[in-house]
């Protein structure tokens, strides 16, 4: 994710003690998340956002049960939203073995 994109979640949301390492087109989706969690009063901390296997991955220091139910949601949806512009995606292995959530234009891109 671009600095922009991360500074504005870092700034907004203080809970957030970590970089990101996934891309742009999931930020609205993090954003969300985080409002949500807000809403919930999450008083812990966010130790990791990234993807792996395509996917989002969003862990904390703690939390309540409905507080993780609904970052296992937001995780569960990641796989709808373009990684890369946050457009309809979807959850493909690529020619290397990598697994990603595109849509057509930017995986096109990407194999290039």
């Amino acid at each position: 994710m671009n600095n922009e994109c991360e500074n504005r979640l870092k700034e907004r949301f203080k809970f957030i003690k970590c970089g990101t390492s996934c891309g742009d087109g999931w930020f609205p989706l993090i954003n969300s998340l985080c409002e949500k969690l807000e809403a919930l009063n999450f008083n812990n901390s966010v130790i990791q956002i990234s993807e792996k296997w395509g996917m989002l991955r969003f862990s904390v220091n703690g939390a309540t049960g409905q507080q993780y139910s609904l970052i296992e949601d937001y995780e569960s949806k990641s796989d709808k939203y373009c990684e890369t512009c946050g457009g309809p995606g979807e959850l493909k292995q690529n020619e290397n073995g990598w697994y990603k959530t595109l849509c057509q234009q930017c995986r096109d891109k990407e194999d290039k």
